[in-house]
């Protein structure tokens, strides 16, 4: 099977991983991105020549070899290609033996029924040498060592994708489905170049099925519920999805075989009381626990929560926020509150800062002209001070573009992406990516205080040096250290000036920031703490159900009054 990066999909929490069959530094290199602390070992039948890059240690042997110093402490261990060949259920239980609790076995095998092989053996390359450990084969010695299959992935290739879309090889991949399906393989897929299969001990593995439904799919969901759920996943047993609101969805159907499942609404409301009693009836009724997911103040939709009582806080079992501030409105509609705060899903690669290119300044927010708009002068002077040494980056804001007074600027937007206010996160990153200076203004308003300071986690990790408002970044941000903090306008002309003009502050705080981001702001130390309060809620269902019920009545009553 060709060399892949499966790193998405191990646990996301392990410290330590043991990797039989390492033959290159995709994987390792990628999972250190995402947990930069792992010890990562790994395992080759034959030593290349080369060191293999976030790689720590490589030895060489197979499997059966391994003895318990080896595997002793590792959080994961990782089969993958021709060191599947030598396992039996006698080495699996021998394995699973010197994990820890919670502790995983990852099996990544080639698919005998990839198209690709048979593209290949038309230009006359050979076949893979390690399609000789099956699916169904490795399943049944899983179960025979007291182990269970908890979940199974496709890999797809990536590269692959541009190849698929011709029409010649689409008819190949129709018919090679279409066999498949003959012979009762219902789940061969000819575009996956392997599996991926999670195994753990049967005892340890609790099903657990979280669903989220999505009232705005565009910004904030990805980074509160769709890397934390993936990384959820990444443990055995969890299942995770979503969807859009709207969409119709066989939720009875979907939680039948899960006794732990909770529902995630976020950013929605019901539109009346009406409404709101039928669906929490029809959660309640199929087992689900009903979250409650928001970000940003509730006065946004004002008129709407005050339409239903705030039914839409009432009538959840629980409330997860951004920020303290926002939890502390929350519970005033419901008591069961926890802060997640944002984090970022993995550490972008280091900056190399180059001198022979001007200074750049970042700007990218929506709707914050009465936040930004007493700076601006400051902002105007410091661009005619420095000319062309001085240049903007502006996203979303065209009225802070427009208003900037000076030709070196570029808007970076894409008027066929959502009017070019919105751009693709990619996009986003990269422009972060190439910034010396991000400024992130908020006036110290009521509805500003409730903001998260993802903006600052985000420039950080992507090394621009921030200049920020207090308000909000002065909880995380450590002023000189970290960034800086100003206060009114003159103290950001200041400060601004300093910035733009030294060049060794303004590295100095850009790896300080990357580094606080490293150490402390990464969702692979946190998602953890999500699942322990997934399962504290679900061990309280029945209570935590009568308190809704309460909650429901109380509201119930004071809307007849």
């Amino acid at each position: 099977m060709k060399n892949m990066d499966f790193s998405d999909f191990l646990p996301s929490g392990a410290g330590r991983i043991v990797h039989f069959g390492c033959r290159d530094g995709k994987t390792a290199t990628h999972f250190r991105r995402i947990r930069p602390e792992v010890s990562y070992t790994g395992v080759a039948e034959d030593l290349p020549e080369e060191e293999i890059p976030g790689v720590d240690s490589l030895l060489s042997g197979m499997p059966e070899e391994a003895g318990e110093s080896l595997l002793s402490g590792a959080d994961c261990i990782i089969y993958e290609g021709t060191a599947l060949s030598g396992l039996t259920p006698e080495l699996l239980e021998r394995h699973a033996a010197c994990l820890p609790p919670g502790g995983q076995m990852v099996m990544v095998l080639g698919n005998p029924a990839y198209l690709g092989h048979f593209l290949a053996a038309l230009s006359g390359k050979g076949l893979p040498d390690d399609l000789d450990v099956t699916l169904p084969g490795l399943q049944e010695m899983l179960a025979e060592a007291g182990l269970e299959a908890c979940q199974v992935r496709r890999l797809l290739s990536r590269e692959d994708e541009s190849l698929w879309a011709e029409p010649a090889i689409q008819e190949l991949l129709q018919a090679a489905v279409a066999c498949q399906r003959g012979q009762g393989a219902e789940d061969a897929d000819p575009r996956a170049v392997g599996y991926l299969v999670r195994a753990a001990r049967k005892e340890e593995v609790r099903p657990l099925l979280i669903h989220s439904v999505l009232g705005e799919a565009l910004v904030t969901a990805r980074v509160r519920l769709l890397e934390p759920q993936a990384f959820c996943a990444t443990e055995p047993g969890v299942r995770c999805g979503h969807s859009r609101r709207g969409e119709a969805l066989p939720l009875a159907d979907m939680g039948k075989s899960f006794e732990r499942k909770l529902l995630i609404r976020q950013r929605m409301n019901f539109h009346t009381l009406e409404e709101a009693r039928r669906q929490i009836q029809f959660l309640r009724k199929h087992g689900f626990l009903i979250l409650f997911e928001l970000d940003d103040n509730p006065v946004r939709w004002l008129e709407d929560y005050e339409e239903t009582d705030w039914m839409d806080f009432r009538g959840s079992h629980a409330c997860q926020v951004s920020t303290p501030a926002l939890a502390e409105v929350v519970r005033q509609y419901n008591p069961h509150v926890k802060v997640f705060r944002n984090e970022l899903r993995e550490l972008p690669p280091p900056r190399e800062y180059r001198e022979d290119v001007p200074v750049t300044v970042f700007f990218g927010a929506l709707n914050r002209e009465e936040d930004w708009k007493d700076i601006l002068p400051a902002i105007n002077e410091t661009a005619k001070k420095y000319g062309a040494g001085l240049r903007f980056r502006v996203l979303a804001d065209k009225a802070f573009f427009a208003a900037l007074e000076t030709e070196h600027k570029e808007f970076v937007g894409d008027e066929g992406f959502c009017n070019g206010v919105f751009v693709p996160y990619p996009i986003y990153c990269s422009a972060l990516h190439s910034a010396d200076i991000s400024l992130l203004p908020l006036r110290d308003t009521e509805f500003n205080r409730m903001k998260s300071d993802l903006k600052f986690i985000e420039s950080a990790g992507h090394g621009a040096a921030v200049l920020a408002s207090p308000t909000v970044y002065g909880e995380s941000v450590r002023d000189g250290e970290t960034g800086f903090l100003y206060r009114n306008s003159g103290e950001f002309a200041e400060r601004l000036r300093l910035l733009v003009e030294n060049r060794s502050k303004r590295l100095e705080i850009a790896e300080a920031a990357y580094r606080y981001v490293e150490q402390e702001r990464l969702l692979s130390r946190h998602y953890g703490e999500r699942l322990a309060w997934y399962g504290e809620l679900l061990d309280r269902r029945e209570e935590l159900d009568r308190e809704l019920l309460a909650r429901m009545a109380g509201a119930s009553e004071q809307n007849n009054d």
